[in-house]
């Protein structure tokens, strides 16, 4: 699995942002592997949710399933960074 640095691509990933203003995450992601991967690299050429939220904040969220959706998803991701950190 990868460490939490990120995307090497980041600056392109964000240009690509630019053009979304609203994004669901993936409903199909079932593993910890591949939410770390829509979390920092996106999936199927999408920007990362990492890059969405600092390029919108919270705005490209939208509805509060969605906001909903991503609270529970960032508890896992805060977990990982912080075995990281260990």
């Amino acid at each position: 699995m990868p460490t939490p640095t990120g995307n090497d691509d980041a600056a392109g990933a964000a240009r690509d942002a630019r053009h979304v203003t609203r994004y669901a995450m993936s409903r199909a992601v079932q593993t910890v592997p591949e939410l770390w991967a829509e979390w920092t690299e996106g999936l199927g050429g999408k920007p990362s949710i990492q890059t969405l939220t600092a390029c919108y904040g919270t705005e490209w969220r939208g509805d509060p399933k969605e906001k909903t959706f991503f609270c529970r998803r960032k508890k896992i991701i805060t977990e990982i960074e912080r075995r990281h950190r260990q």
